[in-house]
């Protein structure tokens, strides 16, 4: 630091020795030291002349200077005077990039000032660059945090903002915007700071109390003001001067700046506005939610650091909690109109959440919504600082239902259906016909009257609804038994009735009904099923030539009570089988078409065998040369081996089932069956019986016997 100075002492009196090659200028206004960065072309130097200036002269004079001093990176190119004073300009210089390592120096002689202005241009990168300062200075208050822009900065550098020149934070540059809090009156800089280099930016901003908040305003009650823990609200009268069309206005400006967070003094949990009471009066209301924390909320507005009365305090005590109201309203809503669900109490500042089916339908800070139009079941939810409460209840919104009113019903007999009615029905809603409380069928609505058909009986009503809101329509209808025993005259019948007790007053009766050829069409068993009011019917269908061709399962009748039953085919007569099976309940016989009437097939009960064609196959014919072997037996019992069966001696049946697994048999003139013979694949598994000479069975030969024993003649 001493050659530093030392330096500078010789440079001074140099230049002032040299004062003749200088122009006579007042430099002091730009302090001792114009810092430059390495790639800055051009720089201002202020100046104050006397009199006698001339600015071309003095440029030429300027630069004969630096030339003569081997300055030969910058150069004078022009002088601007101010237009409000002929005696204050400022020079224009160019400048060449600095692409060296090292700082240059220059030195001014100030020799109206007795001076020096040094000029320092250092390697790029060093000297921070300049951004702008601004803000919103507009509406001052105490405590309003105001927010400072500076509209750029640079990566390595800290800017610091400083009020009347004294530093108050400082930030970290980011290579962006940088906003600076500002929560005191004064005027506001920002100094850029890299190592020990330092610049200062464009531009400030000076924040001043508006007059409002100087004497003019004063509260009529004393402080604080409490706010219950539960939320609640406070108004808090107070007095002015001045104005009312200048205070009013700037104070609900204020208001609105307080419940955004830009003051430091005052909590925006609370919601705070104002309003005129009279030509000189007005007050302030603060409205709370419910204080969920675990301390004390405290909140205050300096309105006049003069007044008695200056400053407004608000404490709401912790404790607070989520009220549970009772949720009311929905009910049935006309065509075009719509329902209102609302609490029986609310909270300030509690956002209430509406849902309807479990799905958010709207939300907002009152208790009560409006203009529902979905149907279903409406819920509220309450919801305030990360808690949330349900609400006491649900209610629901549901269509205006018309009341149709039911008929019908009547006696069921031979198990007919009997149907029930509805006067009318609407589009949209879902009728359930009911026996009990077991829903038995439902229909949708149509616009017109809706038919129900019952098969059991009972008590039966109808009602209208959506989702699981339903009604009950007017009227109701009975079906009942015929529990009178009948025969029916249009067939012959038999009647036989069996007595279960020895004094013959309990029996069972059973009905057989003939055509006019004897043959049977249906066995009725009077009220033989397990329930007792069913009777099992076991019907009859004949082909051509009077064979039984279809077999049907037996069923149950429900109040048959001994009828000819007309409608045995219906499939819903075997329903309890399930509704894939119920139309394959019968067996089918194949006969072969000859008076033998022999059967070629059949086809057994059930979708599996029917819907796939399979069934159990017979063929029939003779046997052929040396295809069966002749046994005999002897006097004394033993076994005799004849050779074998002529061809067409036996009669050849040959069976084959469902599985496609077949069974051969061969009978003789008699009928007794001589051998069974069993094909698995290949193999032939050969199962013989001999007989003596009175037709008795002596001799079985199993397969494996059959093998060995082989064929041949025993002499």
């Amino acid at each position: 630091m001493k050659s530093v100075f030392l330096f500078l002492c010789f440079v001074v009196l140099t230049l002032t020795s040299q004062g003749q090659n200088f122009p006579r200028l007042d430099l002091s206004d730009n302090g001792h030291v114009i810092e430059l960065d390495g790639d800055e072309y051009y720089f201002l130097m202020r100046a104050r002349v006397d009199r006698t200036f001339d600015a071309r002269e003095a440029i030429f004079q300027i630069n004969d200077w630096l030339e003569a001093r081997s300055y030969m990176w910058l150069f004078a190119v022009d002088f601007e005077m101010k237009s409000s004073s002929d005696l204050e300009g400022f020079f224009v210089f160019e400048v060449q990039p600095n692409q060296g390592s090292d700082m240059r120096r220059c030195v001014f002689p100030s020799l109206l000032s007795n001076g020096y202005l040094e000029i320092h241009q250092y390697p790029p990168g060093i000297i921070p660059r300049e951004y702008t300062l601004g803000g919103d200075c507009s509406c001052y208050y105490p405590g309003r945090i105001v927010k400072l822009t500076l509209n750029g900065s640079e990566e390595g550098v800290d800017y610091e903002l400083l009020r009347g020149g004294i530093k108050v934070s400082t930030l970290s540059g980011t290579g962006g915007a940088l906003t600076f809090r500002a929560t005191n009156a004064g005027t506001y800089t920002v100094r850029a700071v890299r190592g020990e280099v330092s610049r200062s930016m464009n531009g400030s901003v000076k924040l001043n109390e508006s007059p409002v908040f100087g004497g003019r305003l004063s509260l009529v009650n004393p402080n604080p003001v409490v706010i219950p823990p539960d939320g609640g609200h406070a108004e808090i009268p107070f007095s002015f001067t001045g104005s009312a069309s200048e205070i009013i206005p700037l104070l609900q400006e204020v208001a609105v700046s307080c419940c955004s967070g830009e003051s430091s003094y005052w909590n925006s949990s609370f919601l705070f506005a104002c309003g005129q009471t009279g030509t000189n009066t007005g007050k302030f209301i603060v409205v709370a939610g419910p204080n969920l924390s675990d301390t004390d909320l405290e909140s205050r507005f300096v309105l006049d650091t003069q007044a008695t009365y200056g400053i407004l305090e608000l404490v709401q005590p912790n404790g607070g909690m989520l009220c549970v109201a009772d949720v009311r309203g929905g009910g049935e809503i006309a065509s075009g109109s719509t329902a209102t669900v609302s609490l029986s109490a609310q909270q300030p500042l509690v956002l209430y959440r509406l849902y309807c089916n479990d799905s958010l339908v709207t939300e907002h800070s009152g208790g009560t919504f409006t203009g529902l139009t979905s149907y279903g079941h409406y819920r509220i939810q309450a919801a305030y600082d990360g808690h949330e409460a349900w609400m006491n209840g649900s209610v629901g919104v549901w269509p205006a239902i018309t009341r149709y009113t039911t008929g019908g019903g009547g006696v069921q007999t031979n198990s007919r259906p009997v149907e029930i009615t509805l006067g009318g029905s609407e589009p949209g809603l879902t009728y359930r016909l009911l026996c009990g409380s077991t829903v038995v069928s439902t229909l949708s609505g149509t616009g017109s009257a809706l038919r129900f058909s019952v098969s059991s009986p009972g008590v039966y009503r109808i009602e209208a609804g959506l989702q699981d809101y339903y009604v009950a329509m007017s009227g109701s209808a009975e079906v009942c038994l015929n529990t009178t025993v009948g025969y029916s005259p249009s067939h012959s019948y038999t009647v036989a009735r069996t007595y279960l007790t020895a004094s013959g007053d309990t029996w069972r009766e059973s009905v057989r009904y003939s055509d006019g050829l004897g043959r049977p069409l249906q066995d009725v068993q009077v009220s033989a099923s397990p329930d007792g009011g069913s009777d099992l019917i076991q019907p009859y269908v004949y082909g051509r030539g009077g064979r039984v061709e279809k077999s049907f399962l037996p069923y149950a009748g429900l109040g048959n009570l001994g009828n000819f039953d007309a409608g045995f085919s219906a499939a819903s007569n075997w329903s309890v089988y399930g509704a894939s099976e119920q139309s394959y309940a019968f067996s089918v016989t194949e006969y072969d078409g000859s008076p033998s009437n022999r059967v070629t097939k059949q086809t057994g009960p059930g979708s599996a065998w029917h819907a796939a064609g399979k069934g159990v196959t017979t063929a029939y014919g003779y046997n052929g040369a040396d295809e069966v072997r002749l046994y005999r037996v002897s006097s004394d019992g033993g076994l005799v081996r004849s050779g074998y069966y002529a061809a067409g001696r036996l009669e050849k049946t040959t069976v084959t089932d469902e599985d496609g697994l077949v069974t051969e048999s061969f009978t003789d003139n008699d009928g007794k069956t001589v051998l069974t013979v069993s094909l698995n694949g290949t193999d032939r598994l050969e199962t013989y019986s001999v007989y003596d000479a009175l037709g008795r069975v002596r001799w079985v030969l199993p397969p494996e016997a059959s093998h060995r024993l082989g064929a041949g003649t025993d002499t």
